[in-house]
C-alpha cells in the first residue's frame, strides 16, 4: 500500500486546498494569515462584565470598545515583540515607576505576570510557543485572566501540540526543534479509501495530513523552496511547487504541493490517478 495514496486522501478529507490559486497583482491585495483568533464582543461582556459593543482587530491584534453612551471601556489583546516572557518582563521591570506593581500570573501559564500602576492590570503570557501576548484593559486581574483565556492562536491543531476537536474532527499535534522554529506534525482521525489487493477498503484512524513550520523570520529560510514560490525536482524526480504570499496560503505564509498519486473517490469505483497534492506549510512572523 503506497503511503502516498492515503495522504492524498486525507488531504481530501481534510479539505486542505489542491486547487493552485492564481498569483494576485500584489501579496499586499492578500489577506494576511492571522495569528490570533478573536473571541466574540459578547463572550468578551459576558466574561469581563463590561458592555461592549464593537470589536475591530488586525493581524496579530483584538480590540473591543463600549457604547458610546455609557461608561467607556477598551480592551485590547495583542502580540508582543518579546521573543520570550522573560525578555517581556525584563523590559517592565526597566521602567522606572514608584507606583509600579508585578506580580504573578500563575492561571495563564509558567512565566505569566501581570503589572499594574493603579490604572488597571496589563497581563504577559505565552498565548502559543514563541508567541508573547499582552492584555490591558480589564480592572480586576483575576477577571482579566479569565478574558485572556478566550484568547486561542488560529491554526492551533497545526502549530500546538495535544489533541484537538475542532468543528467536530479530531486532531492530534507533536512538535520537534527545527532550527531557529518548530516544525509540527498533524494528524486526522479519518477514514481513508485505500487499495486492498484488487479492490479497496476503508481504514479508519489516526492518518497523517501535513507538516506546518510554526511563525518565524522570512530571511531565516533564505533560498530554501519550501519558503519561495516557484517550481523544483527533487533527488527523487518528484515535482514541487510552492505559492507564498497567494490567497491558496494568505500573506505572511507559503504552502508546497507535490504532484504524484492519489485516489479519487467522487465516482463509485475509487481510481488513481496523478495530482497536486498538499504537503505542507510554513509560516512567517
Amino acid at each position: 500500500m503506497s503511503g502516498r495514496w492515503v495522504r492524498g486522501a486525507v488531504t481530501a478529507l481534510a479539505a486542505a486546498c489542491l486547487a493552485l490559486a492564481a498569483l494576485p497583482s500584489s501579496a499586499d491585495d492578500v489577506e494576511p494569515v492571522r495569528r490570533v483568533s478573536c473571541p466574540t464582543v459578547e463572550a468578551v461582556s459576558a466574561t469581563s462584565g463590561y458592555e461592549l459593543d464593537s470589536l475591530s482587530s488586525s493581524v496579530g491584534s483584538c480590540w473591543y470598545g463600549s457604547p458610546v453612551k455609557g461608561p467607556r471601556h477598551r480592551i485590547e489583546f495583542t502580540y508582543t515583540k518579546d521573543a520570550a516572557l522573560s525578555d517581556a518582563r525584563a523590559r517592565v521591570a526597566s521602567w522606572s515607576s514608584p507606583s509600579l506593581k508585578v506580580t504573578e500570573a500563575p492561571a495563564l501559564g509558567e512565566g505569566a505576570f501581570a503589572w499594574s500602576d493603579g490604572s488597571g492590570s496589563n497581563l504577559y503570557w505565552e498565548v502559543s510557543p514563541g508567541a508573547v501576548a499582552t492584555l490591558s484593559g480589564v480592572g480586576d486581574e483575576a477577571t482579566a485572566a479569565k478574558v485572556a483565556t478566550l484568547f486561542a492562536p488560529q491554526m492551533q491543531v497545526y502549530t500546538i501540540p495535544g489533541e484537538h476537536s475542532v468543528a467536530g474532527r479530531k486532531w492530534r499535534t507533536t512538535c520537534e526543534n527545527y532550527s531557529a522554529t518548530a516544525r509540527c506534525r498533524t494528524e486526522i482521525w479519518a477514514s481513508v479509501i485505500v487499495p486492498n489487493g484488487d479492490g479497496f477498503s476503508t481504514n479508519q484512524g489516526w492518518q497523517f495530513n501535513s507538516p506546518t513550520y510554526r511563525w518565524s523570520d522570512r530571511e531565516m529560510w533564505g533560498t530554501n523552496p519550501l519558503a519561495n514560490s516557484g517550481t523544483w525536482t527533487d533527488s527523487t524526480g518528484r515535482h514541487w511547487r510552492t505559492e507564498c504570499d497567494t490567497a491558496s496560503t494568505g500573506r505572511g505564509a507559503c504552502r508546497s504541493w507535490f504532484f504524484g498519486p492519489t485516489l479519487d473517490a467522487s465516482a463509485s469505483t475509487p481510481t488513481v490517478r496523478q495530482a497536486w497534492v498538499f504537503n505542507n506549510q510554513v509560516l512567517f512572523s
